[in-house]
């Protein structure tokens, strides 16, 4: 009964049950069964190991499958939250940190940038070298933008373009966060190409947006004035920061 109740639960306990009986029945016709209500010491010592050993044993195998399916479930959320080429969260539930952070943002007042990331030119780069090689440089540029701070929040959002939450941050501090990030990948050698750089709007957050996606926006329509401006530079949804801007580091 264990063992059913172990191996399929209530459903296979009960036809296990039910099989006993039929056993039992059938047994009895062949055999004159004897009824007794005592046991001596022979039957109690050969029993012993099975009434101690067994399910301490049962215990310590469901304990390691338990633990199994643990493992597993966290290595699921892990799959289901991060993207699995470039390591960073993955496009849906960075928005849903998002939404977090406009609320928490629109209940304390703080302040908050979101910033959109393109790798300039990739689609030279899967042209020239394949797409082989662009997922190459897809995994490294994710692992540069793992090396952000602690507290900011990176995700990939689509192909080549990445987006990135910096919480409790002015426009100031991000611009500063942004140019740092635009001139060590520009400064990284790549396994591949050698060298890359990348196109970085900045948006800083508004009081008068009344939805997360507003704020985004901005942060890409910023992109595309980086974009169409030249590329390998920092710009905001106002004004234009090109790479020669001295920022400080």
């Amino acid at each position: 009964m264990v063992n059913h109740i172990s191996a399929g639960g209530l459903k296979l306990f009960v036809s296990g049950l039910i099989s006993m009986f039929i056993a039992i029945s059938f047994s009895s016709l062949l055999v004159n069964p004897i009824l007794r209500f005592e046991s001596n010491l022979t039957v109690i010592l050969a029993c012993i190991p099975m009434i101690t050993v067994y399910p301490m044993l049962m215990a310590a195998i469901n304990y390691k499958l338990t633990q199994a399916l643990v493992g597993k479930q966290e290595q699921l959320i892990h799959l289901s939250r991060h993207d699995g080429l470039t390591g960073v969260f993955s496009r849906h539930y960075w928005e849903q940190r998002l939404l977090e952070e406009f609320k928490r943002c629109q209940r304390s007042g703080e302040e908050a940038c979101v910033l959109m990331v393109d790798i300039d030119n990739f689609k030279m780069i899967n042209d020239t070298y394949g797409h082989l090689a662009g997922d190459r440089v897809l995994k490294e540029f994710g692992g540069l933008l793992q090396n952000l701070r602690s507290s900011d929040i990176t995700g990939r959002y689509g192909g080549e373009e990445f987006a990135i939450l910096l919480p409790s941050s002015d426009l100031k501090k991000s611009l500063q966060v942004a140019e740092r990030l635009r001139r060590d990948i520009e400064q990284t050698t790549f396994e591949v190409v050698k060298t890359c750089t990348v196109s970085i709007g900045v948006a800083p957050l508004n009081a008068q947006y009344n939805d997360a996606y507003k704020w985004l926006d901005q942060a890409d329509k910023a992109l595309y004035k980086a974009k169409t401006t030249g590329r390998n530079r920092v710009c905001t949804n106002k004004d234009i920061a090109v790479a020669s801007c001295d920022y400080p580091s």
